[in-house]
């Protein structure tokens, strides 16, 4: 999936949960700023030539660098909001992540037989109609979120 695509989906998600914990527009600026920066090093880190790699796209390695990165982001920046906004937004992160990149390419994930490739779909990263899918729904969630908080 695109990078917009990823990113709009953690921010409607996390929004979506941070406003279960806290009611401010200051938490929703913290889980824009992490799940910008989470999904980038994400997809920073974990392509070569094009291709994705398993130093980001597999599970357990996709999990360690959302958590690390959104909870050191969180108190780096010193953003509002607890630290449990960070935690949420950082899982959220790493499984819409993997679950986009599984319908759009495949992830990696270990099997008896080493390391292996999850593919849902075949569906290319840049996929109009997929990503304007998720974006679309990522849109209507936060005019929900923002409609419920004023």
């Amino acid at each position: 999936m695109k990078l917009l695509t990823h990113v709009l989906i953690t921010f409607a998600l996390g929004s979506l949960i941070a406003m279960t914990i806290s009611r401010s527009v200051l938490v929703m600026n913290s889980v824009f700023i992490i799940s910008f920066l989470i999904n980038y090093l994400i997809d920073l880190l974990g392509h070569r030539g094009g291709r994705r790699t398993s130093l980001t796209h597999e599970l357990f390695n996709n999990l360690v660098i959302s958590l690390t990165t959104g909870l050191l982001i969180h108190s780096l920046l010193n953003l509002p909001g607890p630290s449990t906004v960070a935690l949420t937004t950082s899982l959220i992160a790493s499984s819409t992540h993997l679950l986009l990149d599984s319908l759009s390419g495949g992830i990696f994930v270990y099997s008896s037989n080493g390391l292996s490739r999850l593919t849902l779909s075949s569906r290319s990263y840049d996929d109009y109609l997929l990503n304007t899918l998720v974006i679309t729904t990522s849109v209507v969630l936060l005019v929900i979120i923002l409609y419920n908080l004023l």
